[in-house]
């Protein structure tokens, strides 16, 4: 509450429609979490604001897995953070904060928090997504590459999705693990842009450069990168940047 105080939501959360996730006293005992007591006032409202979003939802109403818009400006250029909403037996997560249990308020509701709700940089997102499980993978085996996304900076990266893996592993009859280093470097180059984040309405037919091969990008009625490639899920709102998850691979 007292951080609360200091961020000046006060009045927002009692006389706006809004989901609040907070998290139990324990979740900032945990080595490495976040010290709210560390942070500038500025800082706080947008720690803050990473568990708020306007509206009312229940977890019923969380696209499962899918992506819903907290009120933290704290991408490249103040754009609001995507936070990913999914559940397995007997848990639902945000980002990868799990909740504990929820209350109705007259006002919205609150969903009690195991853990905080961390702000999410790009690399966080394929962490917390398990539909990019394995394409995670091939990132966390370009050490600098994970490191670049997982730390300040701007990118867009095109990640693809767990049945697109799937087939390009099988295509090769291989694993991730066994890709070879120009193979793999290919997989995840071909989908990073460096220093702009693009999003889905600003994307125009013609060639995109990457720092890998070039995409060719076709925006007619619908946005589609190499001939055939669609975006599933589009515009995820990252601190560094933005992710689209696809459903193929960028390299062959």
């Amino acid at each position: 509450l007292s951080a609360i105080d200091r961020a000046g939501l006060k009045d927002l959360l009692s006389n706006t429609d809004v989901t609040f996730f907070a998290p139990v006293n324990d979740a900032f005992l945990v080595t490495g979490a976040i010290d709210p007591k560390a942070l500038t006032d500025a800082e706080v409202t947008q720690f803050i604001k990473n568990h708020l979003v306007l509206g009312k939802f229940t977890t019923g109403d969380f696209p499962q897995p899918g992506y819903i818009t907290s009120e933290a400006q704290m991408g490249p250029s103040g754009e609001k953070l995507s936070l990913l909403t999914s559940k397995t037996t007997g848990s639902t997560r945000v980002n990868s904060a799990q909740i504990n249990s929820s209350t109705d308020a007259t006002n919205g509701i609150l969903h009690q928090m195991a853990d905080i709700v961390v702000p999410a940089s790009i690399y966080d997102h394929l962490v917390n997504n398990p539909d990019l499980e394995t394409f995670k993978s091939a990132v966390s085996l370009e050490t600098v590459t994970k490191g670049e996304l997982s730390a300040t900076g701007e990118y867009t990266l095109f990640a693809p999705n767990e049945s697109a893996m799937t087939k390009y592993l099988n295509d090769k009859n291989i694993s991730v693990a066994r890709l070879s280093p120009s193979d793999r470097r290919a997989l995840v180059n071909n989908g990073i842009v460096d220093g702009v984040s693009i999003y889905k309405a600003e994307m125009n037919s013609g060639t995109q450069s990457t720092r890998g091969e070039d995409l060719t990008v076709a925006a007619g009625g619908d946005v589609t990168l190499n001939g055939d490639i669609k975006i599933n899920h589009k515009d995820i709102q990252a601190t560094n940047g933005v992710l689209h998850i696809i459903n193929g691979t960028l390299a062959k």
